[in-house]
């Protein structure tokens, strides 16, 4: 029997129940409460038609690893996240979120698994953190969960269809716009100072469009010379001084037909996505390239969203 769909269905299942109670409603005066523990195992045996009897053997024996590593990868995953870029969480807040009962067995599993403390991966994120929802685009290196990775993207691939794209035409949109230029291992430093920048002038998510450049692939240049692009739509009445004062750049994505394909998941396999715009759709279609590069325009975000329900539309310009 193929287990391959009713595990990564239990995979999907622990990323969404996990991580259902949201970070940001924790207080920050270090009484917040470890969250409870949400899952389990009947419903983890249900979801994959599997006894409780064979469940963790056929989960390990499939996965690689453990049900209990595997629980634990994600909550430190998620963690590392919230430490690298969520900096109004204190570390304590973070550990209770993720479910670990106190600083110091949050600070241990910790560094288990990515060899630094929480303090020092908050310091310098790129020590545990791979760009992480960047990460396909920044060659940063995930252990896979699916022994069959081949057939993860045949399967994605082939249930792509020409009818799931449509073309629009995009406005012409003013952004704030940030270029990474360098090592794609150090895109979190850079992604970091984009974050603080929004934050410090009231232009986050909720009030302001995210986009990001791709203006290389990280498998065709050098690392020196890879280039990412990360833009914030500059709202109705901004005080453009607050941009050119600052260490971005005031630029356009300019007003033309594109190519959209929205992708729900993460960035491991928005890749695949991007690959079959260029390698299927493209040829398929008779359609030009505008000289403008492909680009993301990210709905929803880790860790505020599940990964497996992470919303990301995929823009390629197109001539007429």
């Amino acid at each position: 029997m193929n287990f391959h769909h009713q595990l990564q269905q239990v995979m999907l299942h622990i990323d969404k129940v996990l991580f259902a109670n949201e970070c940001n409603q924790l207080t920050e005066t270090h009484n917040s409460k470890v969250a409870e523990y949400p899952l389990s195992l009947a419903a983890l045996c249900n979801i994959a038609c599997l006894s409780r009897f064979h469940f963790h053997r056929v989960f390990k024996a499939q996965i690689g690893i453990t049900l209990n590593q595997y629980v634990l990868k994600q909550r430190l995953s998620r963690a590392a996240y919230q430490l690298a870029y969520r900096d109004h969480l204190s570390i304590l807040d973070i550990a209770l979120d993720n479910y670990f009962d106190s600083a110091e067995s949050f600070s241990r599993a910790f560094k288990r698994q990515f060899a630094c403390t929480p303090s020092q991966c908050r310091h310098d994120p790129a020590k545990c953190v791979s760009s992480h929802t960047l990460n396909n685009f920044t060659n940063g290196k995930e252990e896979p969960f699916m022994v069959n990775t081949t057939q993860t993207e045949e399967v994605l691939i082939d249930q792509t269809l020409p009818s799931d794209v449509s073309i629009v035409d995009f406005p012409d949109t003013q952004v704030a716009l940030l270029i990474h230029q360098g090592d794609p291992q150090h895109l979190p430093s850079t992604l970091r100072r984009f974050i603080a920048w929004r934050k410090d002038n009231k232009c986050g998510p909720k009030v302001s469009a995210t986009f990001n450049l791709l203006f290389d692939d990280p498998e065709s240049c050098q690392p020196q010379d890879y280039r990412f692009g990360l833009a914030a739509e500059l709202p109705a009445g901004f005080n453009l001084a607050q941009v050119t004062n600052s260490d971005l750049t005031l630029s356009t994505i300019p007003a033309g037909r594109c190519a959209v394909l929205r992708h729900q998941g993460d960035d491991n396999t928005l890749g695949q996505k991007v690959d079959w715009l260029y390698q299927h759709w493209l040829s398929q279609s008779g359609e030009q390239l505008r000289d403008f590069p492909i680009y993301l325009h990210r709905i929803s975000f880790y860790p505020e969203t599940p990964q497996s329900e992470l919303i990301t539309d995929i823009y390629l310009p197109l001539e007429g």
